[in-house]
């Protein structure tokens, strides 16, 4: 019953966020992931490599590649390091990449990467604003899953990867600007 809850909340956020977008402003931030039990990391590119194909990871100490800007109207999310063009976070293998494919960077392409398309839910929309604040579970539109760290909560080291999975309500697939 908790799981049927919890799809239709998706559902009905998905929906009115195509009727009117509920994401921050487009600026850069570091997003931290909500789960702090192992410490506090960020959301960045490994090795901090700006090339095509990078795989995202999670990492605690601070650097440049860990400023990403949020969707407006356009429902991309892209890495404010500019010296090599922007890059937006995509799905990889697509389009045959699925649960529990690694999330990379990719060349922002309008018309041919539809799995760069992330929708940004707030916590409170799904029930978990008081749990954290702020934070918005980051939703893929075209492969309808959630951008989570592999192995779960309890795997939050430096450098583990960033994946698509099932969204099982877990911390560590909430993202706070920060």
């Amino acid at each position: 019953m908790k799981n049927i809850f919890i799809r239709a909340a998706i559902g009905l956020s998905i929906m009115g966020s195509c009727l009117a977008v509920a994401a921050p402003a487009s600026a850069a931030s570091r997003l931290r992931n909500a789960y702090t039990s192992q410490g506090t990391f960020y959301l960045g590119v490994s090795g901090g490599n700006m090339s095509v194909g990078t795989p995202l990871i999670v990492w605690q100490a601070a650097g440049s590649d860990q400023y990403w800007n949020l969707p407006d109207n356009s429902g991309y999310v892209w890495d404010n390091v500019t010296s090599n063009g922007t890059f937006c976070i995509d799905v990889q293998g697509d389009p045959n990449g699925g649960l529990g494919a690694g999330l990379i960077i990719q060349r922002c392409n309008s018309t041919s990467y539809v799995e760069e398309t992330w929708q940004l839910i707030p916590a409170a929309k799904v029930g978990f604003g008081a749990n954290y604040p702020g934070c918005y579970l980051f939703w893929n539109v075209n492969k309808g899953m959630a951008m989570g760290v592999a192995g779960g909560n309890t795997s939050l080291r430096n450098g583990t990867r960033v994946i698509l999975w099932t969204w099982d309500t877990s911390a560590n697939q909430f993202w706070c600007p920060a």
